[in-house]
């Protein structure tokens, strides 16, 4: 099973800019035991049989489509507002095209372009939960999801813009990994799921199969294209070792949030005594 680092270096080495690429390439090496955690936190969520509590903490917390995609809308705005704010042709145009990536981002997650990922998350933890308990606010970790939350509001109202590109960066590079790591996995959380009884496996996984191939790296090249115009219109090289900086920032918030969730998962498990792990070993017949 190919590891994240293994998953993102391709879309890496495809940057263009040697010091954006070097300094991505080397965040991953420096994060190695950052992403260790965080891939044996995600194996041992998606190879247990969960009781029905510790699921729906896990749907609650580990995604939230809309408010993603919106916070993305939201600086795309602040980008046509700060081109309508500038003069120099030649500049405003650049800020106009960074605008243009960043919007390319949300077409997915809005259903521009396909059904809205918003209601496919929904559709997809209902099924495996079985009901739709997830939702309830007694099951958000505020601790789990502070993180993230903060990268969200900081693209919505952070005061720089080049620090909110380049956490938005981060996120859609290492959104192109997770998903890709815990698709194989999912295979086998589904049929020892409640969703196993509740239609294919193709359609209960669809939030998470629009989410490999192309789409979290396409996601990923538009970033840096946004990121690159902003810098070029604002007149200053792209800041290689800040940028470097955030990424390790943001893998770090990621490994935070899934060792708290997991820890809260097993206490609502009642220390692992109500649950049994899956074969690892077990073969998976293709979706």
């Amino acid at each position: 099973m190919q590891s994240l680092a293994d998953i993102v270096k391709p879309e890496i080495d495809r940057v263009e800019d040697v010091a954006i690429r070097e300094a991505l390439l080397q965040s991953y090496e420096k994060s190695a035991p950052t992403l260790k955690s965080i891939q044996e936190s995600l194996r041992e969520i998606l190879e247990t049989v969960w009781p029905e509590d510790s699921l729906c903490l896990f749907f609650k917390n580990w995604r939230n489509p809309a408010v993603g995609a919106g916070s993305f809308c939201a600086l795309t705005c602040r980008l046509l507002e700060a081109a309508l704010g500038e003069r120099l042709p030649s500049r405003q145009q650049q800020l106009f095209m960074s605008a243009a990536r960043l919007a390319e981002v949300s077409y997915e997650d809005m259903g521009l372009m396909g059904k809205n990922h918003g209601e496919l998350y929904e559709e997809m933890a209902t099924n495996f939960c079985g009901h739709d308990n997830w939702r309830l606010d007694r099951y958000r970790l505020e601790e789990a999801t502070q993180y993230l939350t903060a990268c969200r509001e900081y693209r919505e109202r952070g005061g720089d813009l080049v620090e909110a590109l380049m956490i938005s960066l981060a996120e859609e590079l290492y959104n192109h990994g997770e998903f890709t790591f815990v698709a194989p996995l999912f295979k086998k959380f589904h049929d020892a799921s409640h969703a196993a009884g509740s239609g294919s496996r193709q359609e209960n996984m669809r939030f998470v199969l629009e989410h490999i191939g192309g789409t979290e790296s396409g996601h990923f090249s538009y970033m840096v294209e946004g990121l690159e115009l902003y810098c070029e219109a604002s007149g200053q090289p792209v800041d290689a070792t800040r940028l470097a900086r955030r990424n390790c920032e943001f893998l770090q918030g990621m490994d935070s949030m899934f060792r708290h969730l997991l820890e809260e998962m097993r206490g609502s498990a009642q220390a692992g005594k109500d649950v049994s792990r899956l074969q690892s070993d077990t073969p998976v017949s293709a979706l």
